[in-house]
């Protein structure tokens, strides 16, 4: 029977096949259009890459660089405006690469740009750390061999993503308000560990930060907010509403065809009754009942919901000459990341899929393979895929 039913589906397919090939040719053209359309525009993208020095001394709290990402989200989130921009031009939303950078001891700080945003870029900053210094350089990606890896240098990296929901916040500069130490006049910056581990690279080791970001609209809230109903209880809530009104519906008819019933029978007019059903009654909030550490994370998500959000991907990388090449400073960047993270909330790892690993069957080349395409990653900065929202 089975072998019947798949011979009269293949002969349905191929006697309609005027119906649905031009469907599937169609589609296919229109993704390979857009595909081309968006690599086109990405290329012809010109961008710069801004060195920022900070001051050696800032006097004021992480929350100044919150304001910059702001500034960065009001004045970039819209790029592409019209379908005409989306589906024919392949624009796509513009995005920065925030980056820090460790060689041989050495710590620098970056923003890749498209060149449009240089003058907002150096406008926000200045606003907030009006002692820094910001100037163009050369990409320090082209200062490598092309050809990573290979017999003098070795490469280690990885991309991180959220252990939890977008909603589920990382632990920011508030949660390490606790291990700030203040002191004539200054902080010391919950990032002190990171540059504890750049600031001991030898010469011929290098790590690289690159964090893209780019504005994306709303909807991600509308997740946060499924999550934040499914704790306070406000979605069950909810759900009860929707399918009790047709449940009541029903009931009440029932009850009414009784009563006639009853009446018909014995010709005695039933006294109406009115009552509340539970189902009138509004749902208590469960947030009384929740823990403290529960009430914690409400609160800490709702903030987050409350903040505008990017889109992110972060690349992580060590590079090394070989005959220097640790991977115990690769084990120390992850580390560093490690600190953001709460069993309670959100926390990073390393992308399963997105790695310079491998084992087994044909590791070697496989690697290779694998630190290879990873390299071009971090040399082009690309941000096709989705990423997580921070």
């Amino acid at each position: 029977s089975l072998t019947l039913i798949k011979k009269n589906i293949g002969g349905f397919l191929l006697s309609a096949w005027w119906i649905w090939l031009p469907i599937l040719a169609v589609a296919l053209f229109f993704g390979s259009w857009l595909r081309y359309a968006r690599l086109k525009y990405w290329r012809e993208i010109p961008w710069i890459l801004l060195e920022i020095k900070p001051p050696r001394t800032i006097h004021f709290s992480p929350k100044a660089a919150e304001n910059i990402f702001s500034g960065l989200w009001g004045a970039t989130f819209g790029t592409v405006s019209t379908k005409v921009d989306k589906y024919l031009k392949g624009v796509i939303q513009d995005y920065f690469s925030l980056e820090i950078i460790g060689d041989g001891g050495e710590v620098r700080f970056f923003v890749r740009t498209p060149e449009k945003f240089k003058n907002l870029i150096e406008a926000q900053v200045y606003a907030q750390y009006s002692d820094a210094e910001i100037n163009q350089v050369e990409d320090y990606t082209e200062a490598l061999p092309p050809d990573i890896p290979n017999k003098d240098w070795d490469l280690w990296g990885t991309q991180l993503c959220l252990l939890k929901p977008d909603a589920y916040p990382i632990r920011t500069y508030r949660q390490f308000i606790d291990i700030v130490v203040q002191k004539e006049g200054s902080f010391i910056d919950p990032l002190s560990s990171l540059m504890e581990v750049l600031g001991k690279l030898q010469a011929g080791e290098q790590i690289w930060i690159q964090i893209l970001i780019r504005p994306v609209d709303d909807d991600w809230r509308k997740k946060g907010e499924a999550i934040l109903g499914k704790l306070t209880g406000k979605g069950a809530a909810k759900d009860k509403k929707k399918k009790g009104f047709w449940s009541g519906e029903i009931v009440g008819w029932v009850d009414a065809a009784k009563s006639v019933a009853r009446e018909t029978i014995s010709g005695k007019v039933e006294e109406t009754k009115i009552s509340e059903s539970k189902q009138d009654r509004p749902m208590p909030s469960i947030m009384q009942y929740l823990s403290p550490g529960e009430q914690e994370v409400v609160k800490a998500i709702e903030e987050n919901l409350s903040k505008k959000g990017f889109e992110t991907k972060i690349n992580l990388a060590y590079l090394g000459r070989t005959d220097i090449f640790s991977k115990v400073n690769a084990g120390a960047l992850m580390g560093v990341f490690s600190q953001f993270s709460s069993l309670s909330l959100n926390g990073f790892r390393g992308d399963k899929k997105i790695n310079t690993k491998a084992y087994y069957l044909f590791a070697k080349s496989r690697k290779a393979y694998k630190q290879r395409r990873f390299w071009r990653f971090l040399r082009t900065r690309s941000f096709w895929k989705k990423g997580f929202v921070l």
